[in-house]
């Protein structure tokens, strides 16, 4: 594991991000439950042609997500929720400056 990210869901559910070689995995609370279990780990897709070394997530004013990514040539990068709906699709990864 080279880095670890969370942020909380619009619905209040948390949301992990693992960065472990030169993949991306996440995974998120089943309900809003503290005591809830967590989904098994599944890939996130990595900007194209990019080797993750760092990643970090916030929310917006509206509660929609934001990722951002830094890169092994120091390029960072950006993805976001498309909607406030907790299962709402991510954007493709853009570079950030």
């Amino acid at each position: 594991m080279s880095a670890i990210a969370a942020a909380i869901l619009s619905d209040g559910r948390t949301q992990v991000w693992l960065i472990e070689g030169d993949q991306i995995q996440s995974r998120w609370k089943e309900t809003t439950d503290p005591s809830s279990g967590w989904t098994n780990w599944s890939p996130f897709p990595s900007p194209e042609g990019a080797i993750p070394v760092a990643i970090s997530a916030a929310p917006l004013e509206d509660k929609r997500l934001q990722l951002y990514l830094v890169d092994g040539q120091n390029q960072v990068w950006s993805a976001w929720k498309t909607s406030t709906s907790p299962s709402a699709a991510w954007t493709a990864w853009s570079p950030f400056s």
